[in-house]
């Protein structure tokens, strides 16, 4: 193994930022180099060369987030959803909203999971509440009838 990491040492490119940019090949802009047969990554190689061995549930998260750095020094070993929040794809970038299209804060969770602003929701529930009263006349018809019964019994209430 050492002579696979001497050899990748030997072709990267140091930049401004102090990263260690592999110059070969790549997959998905991670650099990846050829040994027995089988592409390695050149990160992660460094990394566990350098640093420490990755566990199966854990990858590596580039905090420079330059793909093709091999500076191990610029890589934290994290569970995937933090590796996924911190980037810079839709989800990533969704994740770490706090607030809903119109400003207001995600307060609550769907029966899925998802994040949502209850107020947000309350007033999606009264547009389709009013369309579907507009639209459906029995619909319509029965909400009348359930408002009549309960102003009939608040009156005998309020009589006895």
């Amino acid at each position: 193994m050492t002579e696979l990491v001497e050899r990748v040492i030997d072709r990267l490119i140091l930049d401004e930022r102090g990263c260690w940019l592999w110059p070969g090949s790549t997959g998905k802009g991670y650099g990846q180099v050829r040994h027995r047969g089988h592409n390695v990554s050149t990160h992660r190689l460094l990394y566990q060369f350098f640093r420490d061995v990755i566990p199966d549930e854990l990858e590596i998260d580039h905090h420079c987030e330059v793909r093709n750095c091999a500076n191990p020094w610029h890589m934290e070993v994290v569970p995937h959803r933090v590796n996924v929040l911190r980037g810079l794809s839709v989800a990533g970038v969704a994740g770490r909203r706090e607030t809903c299209p119109r400003g207001h804060l995600y307060d609550d969770f769907n029966s899925e999971g998802r994040r949502i602003c209850s107020e947000c929701a309350r007033k999606g529930d009264r547009d389709r509440k009013r369309k579907r009263y507009q639209a459906d006349s029995d619909y319509r018809n029965r909400v009348l009838e359930r408002n009549r019964a309960r102003a009939r019994r608040v009156r005998e209430m309020m009589r006895g």
